[in-house]
């Protein structure tokens, strides 16, 4: 599975979980709404119980507008009198247990009159039964609320709320658990496939990076060690030349790929500086000089009459000419690669085309990516990782410029690289 693949399935994955769990808090949370409005009907339709049994006379007869809810926990009914707070305190347990309402209560009955009565009732609901206390009035202080009035309060509402919705809140809290245990699952699972890709993509990119200089310096290796090479000078040091910058060029890239997995970046930092295109081209074709004679291929550079600069890290552009190249000389029995440079409105363009087996254009929107190999790609015992191009494509978009691939089947291949003058 591609990286890019794996990052879709983890962040849909997470963003399900994060749903589901969203969803379960929303129900819960309804869930505790419905519980606490029908708590709050179940108080009020027992208030008026006593009221329709004249166990609570209320002024005017009225039967809504004495009753108030000052908190989520508490009440307050202006009344007129009371008959017996005994009888009304037992007749309002006696609702809430036929409502189930099995929370308990304190009750205080302030009574208006020459002098300030009061009767404070507490009532705890244990062992499934509701136990009555009636507590001395100097434990309580007035509400200083006018006229008289009962005011009923639950200090434990809350946690019998959380009682009664006990099963949903426990399936909800396994659910999150085990959603939190799958995410933390999913995510070292990413991260070690993670880990794998991008050990894996170093060694691929290792090995592709030392797979032409090791060629080039193997080649020239040999020319130098071919009898009768000192009695040709220049055909020396220009081989001499050539495992110098080689041996340099492998070491330059070995540290930089080396330094990349070491620090664990996912972007490359390009040095860039102005360059001239042409002298930039000449080096890419000395770099393959050998595996040219090797091949008995034949390169022709047409250079651009006109200077052509650009601000640009010349060893990746470089190495990414060098790819195209190496690219060309596999893909032909006998290599015939032709190089152009041109200019046209601040842009310069570098074309490569060769004599290769081609391809059919249906690929041209695959050759880019990583590791893609085309199906007859293996010709001539040709093997590979599929990187090469894809690190073409990358160093040209790092450049802000644009590589264009044209080919027909049996005949050869053009790539154009097109890149903003400075």
């Amino acid at each position: 599975m591609r990286i890019l693949t794996q990052k879709i399935v983890v962040t849909l994955s997470a963003l399900i979980i994060t749903s589901i769990i969203g969803v379960q808090f929303y129900l819960v949370r309804g869930i505790y709404k419905s519980e606490a409005f029908q708590f709050h009907t179940q108080v009020v339709k027992s208030f008026h119980y006593l009221f329709n049994k004249k166990l609570v006379m209320i002024p005017n007869g009225k039967l809504s507008d004495p009753i108030s809810q000052l908190s989520p926990n508490s009440y307050l009914v202006q009344i007129d009198s009371v008959a017996n707070p005994e009888n009304a305190k037992d007749a309002l347990i006696n609702e809430f247990s036929n409502y189930q309402l099995n929370c308990s209560f304190n009750i205080l009955f302030e009574f208006e009159g020459s002098s300030k009565e009061l009767r404070f009732y507490k009532v705890d609901f244990s062992d499934a039964h509701f136990k009555t206390e009636e507590l001395p009035t100097t434990e309580i202080r007035s509400l200083n609320q006018p006229g008289s009035y009962l005011y009923l309060e639950f200090p434990s509402r809350n946690s019998f709320l959380f009682r009664r919705i006990g099963p949903w809140l426990l399936s909800c809290i396994f659910l999150v658990l085990s959603l939190g245990a799958l995410a933390i699952i999913l995510y070292h699972y990413y991260k070690h496939r993670f880990w794998n890709n991008v050990q894996k993509e170093f060694v691929n990119n290792f090995l592709h990076e030392v797979r032409t200089p090791i060629s080039v310096i193997s080649i020239a290796g040999k020319v130098l060690q071919s009898e009768g090479i000192e009695k040709h000078p220049s055909r020396f040091r220009k081989y001499s030349r050539i495992i110098k910058d080689q041996t340099d060029h492998l070491q330059l890239r070995v540290n930089q790929i080396t330094e990349l997995a070491i620090s664990g970046k996912k972007t490359t930092i390009f040095e860039k500086r102005i360059v001239d295109v042409n002298t930039l081209v000449a080096r890419a074709i000395s770099f393959v000089e050998p595996l040219v004679q090797e091949r008995r291929a034949s390169i022709e550079f047409i250079r651009s009459a006109e200077p052509l600069q650009l601000y640009a890290d010349s060893t990746y552009l470089t190495q990414a000419i060098i790819n195209i190249l190496d690219n060309s000389l596999k893909y032909a029995n006998i290599p015939e690669i032709r190089l152009e440079t041109a200019t046209s409105e601040k842009v310069c363009a570098i074309s490569i085309r060769d004599n290769g087996i081609g391809m059919d254009k249906k690929y041209f929107k695959h050759i880019f990516r990583k590791y893609y190999r085309i199906p007859t790609g293996n010709v001539h015992n040709v093997k590979g990782f599929g990187i090469g191009l894809n690190f073409v494509k990358n160093v040209i978009d790092a450049h802000d410029g644009r590589i264009e691939v044209s080919s027909v089947t049996g005949k050869g291949t053009e790539f154009t690289i097109i890149l903003p003058l400075t």
